[in-house]
Formats: structure tokens, C-alpha cells, sequence
């Protein structure tokens, strides 16, 4: 098999738009997980590529570390998914 081969899956559509997306970053000014304020970024922690949305529920603000950590890390975005959770029940 080779890379012709391969049928990319179609990432879902955006329910949000890019300016919301925006929006939710400002609303949090730290890394949802270790509290840092430098360089925020938004990310999906189950990927839109996979079927991930654009919802509260997936969405985190990371710091540029932590979320280099989600994308390369095994089990990191676990336990951005589990923080996620607890946070909700609260």
C-alpha cells in the first residue's frame, strides 16, 4: 500500500466559527491543566480529523507545552478528557 492509497477521513464541520473559537481562548487566560498563561492555544481533545467537535466539552485552552505534550504524549489527552470531566461536575 502506498500514500495514493490512503483515504483521508473528512474532518466534521465546524460548529463554531473561528472567531468563537477565538472567543473561548480569551475567556480563559491560563492552561486549563497546569495554570501557565504563555502562549495559549485551543485544542480538540479528540481531534476533529477523528470526529471530534467544536464543543465546550472538547475543547481546552493549553499552554504551547502542554499542548505539545496532547499531541505527542500517550494517554496525555486522557487526562486532559478526565480534567475535563471533573471540572464539569463541579
Amino acid at each position: 500500500m502506498n500514500d495514493m492509497d490512503v483515504t483521508p477521513i473528512p474532518k466534521p464541520k465546524r460548529y463554531v466559527s473561528i472567531e468563537d473559537l477565538l472567543e473561548y481562548k480569551r475567556t480563559h487566560r491560563s492552561c486549563e491543566y497546569c495554570g501557565g498563561d504563555w502562549h495559549l492555544q485551543v485544542h480538540h481533545i479528540k481531534s476533529r480529523g477523528s470526529g471530534g467537535g467544536d464543543t465546550v466539552d472538547n475543547l481546552m485552552v493549553l499552554c504551547t507545552t502542554c499542548h505539545n505534550k496532547a499531541h505527542g504524549v500517550p494517554g496525555f489527552n486522557r487526562k486532559l478528557k478526565q480534567l475535563k470531566e471533573r471540572k464539569r461536575g463541579h
